[in-house]
């Protein structure tokens, strides 16, 4: 059963993990840029290193991700940098969440960590490219769109996951589901606020519809 914070954890961590190692090895973004995206990834090292409070192995990507930030120079990531413990880390991460899909119960949790692999992967990802102010605009239009589109197949999580619970329990969880569906609409709603308004992204917002995100997610982990 899905009982724990690790299971969005790790497809979160993961999916942000990814998404700044397209950033770092195939983004046009000068050395400034690029070491602010260097300290972005030390809360991706705070995040596998809790994740791994919960399951031992998640200190392997911990490991090798804070090992590629401390030996990182800023500028020179591309061409000098140890892109080997980046990519490692990224594969190792892959393996030890694959392992997570395996251990579930019911295909509804399979679902639901695959699609909090791009939903919770890109909110984060977009909140940690907005703190380091990178000039990539394009993805302050694709991050939320995966979202928004993640958001939906995990919508259909959560009524699959509802359609599978006794009357009597889904009687005692009716409240708990509202909530999860409420907190992740109006997550996505804030996510694309700029995109709605056709204004310029603010972190505010960015960390207000991640931490809804999370919240919807972590509540959905209670009905499995």
């Amino acid at each position: 059963m899905l009982h724990n914070y690790v299971h969005l954890l790790a497809p979160m961590l993961l999916g942000a993990q990814l998404i700044l190692t397209l950033v770092l090895v195939k983004g046009d973004i000068c050395p400034g840029q690029r070491g602010r995206v260097h300290k972005a990834m030390y809360f991706l090292v705070a995040g596998w290193a809790l994740a791994a409070m919960n399951n031992v192995l998640m200190l392997l990507p911990f490991a090798l991700l804070a090992l590629f930030s401390i030996k990182t120079k800023t500028n020179k990531t591309r061409e000098k940098g140890p892109l080997p413990l980046l990519y490692a880390s990224n594969v190792i991460a892959a393996i030890l969440w694959g392992f997570v899909l395996i251990k579930q119960d019911t295909l509804p949790a399979v679902f639901f960590s695959v699609v909090a692999l791009p939903l919770a992967g890109a909110a984060c990802a977009h909140l940690l490219l907005t703190q380091a102010r990178t000039r990539l605009q394009a993805f302050h239009k694709i991050l939320p769109i995966v979202g928004i589109i993640s958001g939906m197949f995990m919508l259909l999580v959560v009524l699959w996951q509802a359609s599978l619970v006794g009357e009597d329990a889904l009687q005692g969880a009716i409240t708990d589901i509202l909530i999860i569906i409420a907190s992740l609409v109006l997550g996505l709603v804030v996510w694309a606020w700029h995109l709605i308004r056709q204004i310029t992204v603010a972190k505010v917002q960015l960390v207000f519809s991640t931490g809804l995100v999370v919240m919807s997610g972590m509540l959905q982990l209670q009905l499995f």
